[in-house]
């Protein structure tokens, strides 16, 4: 029982060392982005911050490829999509968590009510299509392997999400005390 006790006070000093390390050196647009334009009452952890929160625990960040091309496929107008795992590793070697992320290599286009690729070059949508689904892994493995899932939503600035009108309310771990 006593070792129960620890462990869910170590759970809540942990929780408070990470609000608190948020608090003091996350800017939003860099490492979090406002929740409400995309429909969450969370703000959004993005990479910069879940790097961040990753190293301060002293995890690895392990994204590997599991389908998708590796180059950019000979046809620019070919669709596909990539998917990518992140493992967070302790350093001690321990796989802490995985997460996957997915990118297509098309967009939706209100201007042209079609798919369109991400750009006109192919390596340069390809290269797009790769970060992007190497990004979201990296963050819902950070999310779900850290306090972080409590305090933050999944990254989803890419657009089509709530209304940005909404305004820009803080999650009260987010003021500054």
């Amino acid at each position: 029982l006593a070792d129960l006790e620890e462990g869910f006070a170590l759970a809540v000093r942990r929780y408070e060392l990470l609000q608190k390390f948020i608090r003091d050196h996350f800017k939003e647009g860099v490492h979090y982005a406002d929740g409400k334009m995309f429909g969450s009452s969370k703000p959004v952890l993005l990479q910069a911050g879940a790097h961040m929160i990753a190293h301060a625990y002293g995890y690895s960040l392990l994204p590997k490829v599991l389908s998708g091309p590796v180059a950019a496929p000979a046809d620019p107008k070919e669709g596909y999509t990539v998917l990518v795992e992140t493992s967070v590793v302790s350093p001690s070697g321990r796989v802490i968590g995985v997460a996957y992320g997915s990118a297509t290599s098309t967009i939706w286009s209100g201007k042209q009510a079609a798919f369109v690729t991400r750009a006109i070059d192919p390596d340069k949508t390809h290269n797009s299509t790769l970060k992007i689904a190497v990004k979201r892994s990296v963050v819902a493995a950070v999310r779900q392997s850290t306090d972080a899932a409590s305090l933050f939503t999944e990254d989803v600035e890419e657009g089509g999400y709530g209304d940005p009108a909404q305004g820009k309310a803080k999650a009260s771990f987010l003021r500054r005390k």
